[in-house]
């Protein structure tokens, strides 16, 4: 087991590398070779950079892996650092195939983890030669472990208490313009400030710089960073870390995390997670358990309710209104033709489950058809007259997604408009459905479909007819 390797680095260890050089040629140990291994996190890390200061500090040839001198390496040095998972490796094989490693904390920066690395080779290279040659003078390794990162320091903040404020413009006040007060009460007539409140805040503009607990009106707006209880503003109300309870105004609510109520007749915008409710023309969210209730409302993932004209959300709502859109549903052209109609175009807004479609429909009310209504007599007179009709239609459903396979059923109605003539005006043909049918993912946002229904239209005064559907088409 005592190969050339040991001899050579127990020499170097002893005496200089000069002295060792000034030898007789014939006392010379065999030159060694020390392959250097690196896997890093950090590109900053660089095999050759390690390599060269492994060197300096064996007085021995090293070499990075994968060199053409590296065939002839006789030892290996293996450096593993992985700050993300806290640590640095660092192994040593001997020219028998030994292998001693040693495991630390892993140094934030890639100098630190360089230096310590290359301490650790030379370490574990000098306790391999000591057991085999015995005790030698050898250098003490001093683990190096980066300090923690200091803690950031918050002051503690001591708030002056006043029971009542009284406010013209801050700082004019009671208070003597001081910014650190706490208090029960404050009433302003322009703009008022203080600290915290726990109690009742009137006035213009009422500001709590930290957190308000109880009620906050402003005639204009209210701000809080936090708040907890009922806040009110005129135009906006504002918490922007959080809302705890109520938060209403004419125009304009924002929010970090809610837990409560929304309500304006503009837009609540809560950039946390909501849990409750939000009602205005606009409601947004990023996460949302509960219900919202607008014109267009928009949420990430949503344990709930969505009723609006527009409901938009990553996953997981229950969304009812016209335009239903999720990442697991979409939005899709579609087309399609049936005994009711001749040709059918529209686009489907979908959530997993729900979806609605919106469209247009082309038929034609031939000579045929008109004679079947009108076989009763002049009773039954059609007031549709032989030609084309076209005219818009919306469809509500429910689908039920198995793999590829997705059966579904809806309700909808369709208009259909005839021009008018100068001898009759223009007619309407009013028509309703139920229908039930399946699609298949045939390519990717390819789906063919078809399925059977029930229709009623109004062709002739005072009556409905009432038939059976059949229909197929495209879904994209």
């Amino acid at each position: 087991m005592v190969r050339p390797f040991l001899i050579a680095v127990a020499v170097v260890a002893a005496t200089s590398r000069a002295a060792a050089d000034s030898a007789p040629a014939a006392e010379k140990v065999t030159p060694v070779v020390v392959r250097v291994r690196l896997f890093s996190d950090d590109p900053a890390l660089s095999v050759a950079n390690v390599s060269v200061k492994v060197a300096a500090e064996l007085h021995l040839e090293v070499v990075p892996d994968g060199s053409p001198r590296a065939a002839f390496a006789t030892a290996t040095v293996t450096i593993s650092w992985r700050p993300a998972r806290g640590e640095l490796a660092v192994s040593f094989s001997d020219p028998s195939g030994r292998t001693v490693s040693r495991i630390v904390d892993a140094p934030k920066s890639a100098d630190a983890a360089i230096a310590a690395a290359v301490q650790l080779a030379a370490n574990l290279a000098h306790n391999e030669a000591v057991d085999i040659l015995g005790p030698k003078p050898t250098v003490v390794m001093t683990q190096i472990v980066p300090p923690p990162p200091a803690s950031p320091i918050v002051p503690k903040v001591d708030y002056v208490y006043r029971p009542v404020v009284a406010t013209l413009f801050a700082p004019l006040s009671t208070s003597l313009g001081r910014t650190d007060v706490r208090t029960n009460f404050e009433i302003n007539f322009l703009h008022g400030r203080v600290a915290e409140l726990e109690g009742i805040q009137l006035g213009m503009s009422s500001v709590a710089t930290n957190r308000a607990d109880g009620m906050q009106f402003g005639f204009l707006f209210s701000y809080a960073k936090s708040m907890s209880g009922v806040q009110i503003g005129g135009v906006t109300s504002l918490a922007p870390r959080k809302v705890a309870g109520l938060q209403a105004s004419w125009a304009f609510n924002y929010g970090g995390d809610v837990d409560g109520w929304q309500s304006t007749f503009g837009v609540n915008a809560a950039l946390g997670d909501v849990n409750g409710a939000q009602t205005a023309a606009v409601n947004v969210a990023s996460n949302l358990t509960g219900l919202q209730i607008g014109g267009v409302n928009v949420a990430k993932k949503v344990r709930g309710v969505q009723v609006g004209f527009v409901n938009v959300s990553d996953e997981g709502a229950v969304p009812i209104g016209l335009f239903n859109v999720s990442n697991d549903g979409g939005i899709h052209p579609m087309v399609w033709s049936s005994w009711r109609s001749y040709l059918n175009v529209g686009v489907k807004f979908a959530t997993r489950y729900v979806y609605s479609v919106v469209n247009v429909s082309l038929d034609y009310f031939g000579a045929a058809a008109r004679s079947a209504l009108t076989s009763e007599g002049m009773a039954g007179l059609t007031t549709v007259d032989s030609g084309w009709l076209l005219g818009p239609g919306a469809l509500f459903g429910v689908q039920f997604p198995a793999g590829k396979f997705r059966p579904f059923i809806d309700v909808g109605a369709t208009v259909l408009v005839q021009p008018g003539t100068l001898n009759r005006p223009l007619q309407y043909v009013p028509e309703g459905k139920i229908r039930i049918g399946a699609s298949y993912e045939i390519l990717p946002r390819v789906r063919p479909f078809v399925g059977a229904g029930v229709s009623s239209a109004h062709y002739r005064r005072g009556e409905y007819t009432i038939s059976p559907d059949l229909f197929g088409g495209f879904e994209f």
